[in-house]
């Protein structure tokens, strides 16, 4: 019951008899195989915009015409133990939020972190991304919430953000834009131990490490590695991207192909420059420019 006020007190059998609902296929598939369930008597309390605790009392509606009274007398006057309790579990829930995000960051100095919820509320940050939200020309704060200059991001990370945190998979997921200032590659990834609590507010934490790759390491010309090794101007462009130190995924959302694509790229330029790993590969590439 979305629409009741703070603190309201409802009593099923007088404010929402289950009679109303006795057709449908969550009475039918739910409620009546549930012994004692089919009345209530129930309180909401809201804990802030985003926390509200809605706390039932269930019995069997044979009952109901005894329980109720004495249900909302209870629950009317518990509503303010029942608040400060809601109120410390919230604190303590941001208090744990805020571990996280600060494990989650540890060793995240060469990229912008941040931590955010589902709702793009701002947990935790580095000191890069904090340099780069007082700057505010690719990221920045709004009401606590994460968002960004460009349009694109706007749309693609509070989306890939959702995705991550109601995904039961720890995958990585990667968006990239180009922007002003460069090309940007935004990995996403679930915070670990976000999940585990049974107390939580159903609001997993999603860690964000946003790279500029123009802003990296120079891409070297490599003219005469290329003729010597008949490279495609693709797969000269590919060997620039591992020099600067860029992996093979961020090559592959920089160049605009399927990580699939890049691996057979990758296997292509092996065969012609007669390596099998890419360690070797970079290592030919420095020799040929002299390093």
């Amino acid at each position: 019951m979305d629409f009741l006020p703070d603190g309201a007190c409802v009593v099923t059998e007088r404010d929402f008899p289950v009679k109303k609902i006795e057709n449908t296929e969550y009475y039918s598939d739910f409620v009546r195989h549930v012994p004692n369930f089919d009345a209530a008597t129930g309180i909401t309390l809201d804990i802030d915009p985003s926390a509200t605790f809605r706390i039932p009392l269930h019995y069997s509606r044979a009952y109901a015409e005894r329980y109720d009274p004495w249900a909302e007398w209870i629950l009317s006057r518990l509503r303010g133990v029942l608040r400060r309790t809601a109120n410390g579990l919230l604190i303590r829930e941001e208090q744990n939020d805020l571990q996280l995000a600060h494990a989650a960051l540890t060793n995240r100095a060469n990229d912008l972190a941040l931590v955010v919820n589902s709702e793009m509320k701002i947990i935790d940050a580095n000191g890069a991304a904090i340099k780069a939200l007082v700057r505010s020309d690719v990221l920045w704060e709004r009401q606590g919430k994460l968002t960004f200059r460009d349009r694109r991001l706007v749309e693609a990370v509070p989306a890939a953000v959702r995705s991550i945190a109601a995904s039961a998979s720890s995958e990585v997921t990667s968006v990239g834009a180009h922007l002003e200032s460069g090309h940007w590659i935004v990995h996403f990834s679930l915070v670990a131990g976000s999940r585990s609590n049974a107390l939580r507010f159903s609001r997993p934490l999603v860690l964000l490490q946003a790279r500029n790759l123009s802003a990296m390491q120079p891409l070297q010309p490599l003219t005469d590695f290329a003729r010597m090794f008949m490279l495609t101007p693709a797969e000269e462009l590919f060997c620039r991207h591992l020099m600067a130190g860029i992996s093979l995924k961020d090559i592959a959302i920089a160049t605009g192909v399927t990580f699939e694509t890049a691996r057979f790229r990758l296997r292509a330029i092996f065969q012609k420059a007669g390596v099998h790993r890419q360690g070797e590969l970079v290592s030919l590439l420095y020799r040929s420019v002299g390093h």
